[in-house]
């Protein structure tokens, strides 16, 4: 099983899946939504094949008992016996149809939470009417209502529902018929204790999968976290600029670049030592991922001693907001940096590219405005931010011309 780190020092996961595996989820429910229905969304592709399997060989198994039923008990096929045997295989076949295919299979598990508990009563109904044939069909109702447990792929919550609501309808219409209480007492307690063995059974199942699912999330983040400072790394960054980049096409929304460079990182390495470098590179991804808490932003480890920020929906004026507001908190953290040419405190130079991206366009000349605003801010002196967007719509990709002051 994973486990998250304990160590103190150890970068911590602030997603929803890392915070849903520390609380726990007694429930067998998580409680961020977007969680629990990728979760619902991944459990219904496992056990599409196996599920499917499981229905067509119900079908078969349900056709031979009604040919074997037939040749046992040798009595004529009421229309009542006609209309419950074909709600039954009817029943089957369309979980079995749903579940193949491509285009309803989302919507198979909305069908089996009122389906499987309907086959259910079509097999009370069978048992009573074949009573005066000394014929007792409650085995049948036991393979029903474990089947909905552990069979046909139902959650929890809903495969409960359906086998208490099996059980409470054998007692209705056993009361009803005025089966005697001895038989009714007697059979009563087996789906009492069919209930209880599969529930116990389901529930244990689902929580192993909600537990594996959130380990495989947390390890799929965690190669896509930088190992030191926790959060994203590179590959992550590059993989959600091309995301961002297509959905701003599609949205026609402002979106917004920055890439934030310690000053003098190297003399601070120097100075103080690697350790203290470290820290200082924890300190300043700190400050990046309070600040990229909506949707579709992200702050990353870009390289070495730079970070880079995606914001979506982002203008202009807010970014020069949240530019200011990044610069302000690491002066409030007084981190000393007495080998710096520019302040006796750390400092950062900010360049970010304020774009509203297009079709013809590519990210690669979104970063290469941003690396060029950042390169102005280091060449004019560093701990300040260059802002560029205008500029973006006489870019050309791959040419660089900030030597020169141009930005062509």
């Amino acid at each position: 099983m994973y486990i998250l780190p304990n160590d103190t020092n150890a970068p911590q996961l602030d997603s929803a899946a890392a915070r849903q595996f520390r609380r726990g989820f007694r429930w067998l429910r998580f409680a961020d939504k977007a969680l629990e229905s990728d979760f619902r969304h991944h459990h219904r592709l496992n056990v599409r094949s196996t599920v499917a399997v499981h229905l067509w060989l119900a079908i078969v198994l349900l056709t031979g008992f009604i040919l074997i039923n037939q040749q046992v008990l040798n009595r004529e096929q009421t229309k009542s016996l006609l209309i419950l045997t074909a709600i039954a295989v009817g029943i089957l076949t369309l979980c079995a149809v749903v579940i193949v295919s491509t285009k309803y299979q989302k919507y198979y598990h909305r069908f089996i939470q009122w389906l499987a508990p309907l086959f259910g009563l079509c097999a009370v109904a069978n048992s009573f009417i074949d009573r005066p044939f000394v014929v007792s069909l409650t085995p049948t109702i036991v393979l029903v209502i474990t089947g909905m447990y552990l069979m046909a792929g139902m959650l929890f919550v809903p495969a409960l529902c359906g086998g208490v609501f099996v059980f409470i309808g054998y007692c209705v219409t056993g009361r009803f018929m005025q089966v005697p209480t001895s038989e009714l007492f007697y059979n009563a307690t087996v789906l009492i204790s069919t209930n209880a063995i599969a529930a116990t059974a389901c529930f244990t199942l689902e929580r192993l999968r909600r537990i594996n699912f959130l380990e495989a999330r947390l390890l799929a983040e965690m190669a896509n976290r930088d190992g030191l400072t926790g959060i994203y790394n590179r590959r992550a960054f590059d993989e959600h600029l091309q995301r961002v980049w297509q959905v701003a096409v599609r949205e026609e929304v402002p979106v917004a670049l920055l890439l934030i460079d310690i000053d003098c990182f190297k003399l601070y390495n120097d100075h103080y030592g690697h350790q203290a470098g470290d820290e200082c590179l924890k300190k300043v991804a700190n400050i990046l991922s309070t600040l990229a808490r909506r949707p579709l932003d992200l702050s990353a480890r870009y390289g070495g001693e730079e970070f880079a920020m995606i914001l979506y929906d982002a203008q202009r004026d807010y970014v020069e907001e949240l530019t200011q507001i990044i610069r302000n908190e690491l002066r409030e953290l007084n981190v000393l940096h007495a080998a710096s040419e520019i302040a006796e405190y750390l400092t950062v130079s900010i360049g970010a590219a304020c774009i509203t991206p297009e079709l013809r366009r590519s990210p690669a000349g979104w970063v290469q405005l941003a690396d060029q605003a950042l390169y102005e801010a280091k060449d004019t002196g560093r701990n300040r931010c260059i802002i560029m967007d205008k500029e973006y719509a006489q870019l050309a990709t791959g040419r660089y011309g900030i030597a020169d002051k141009q930005t062509t």
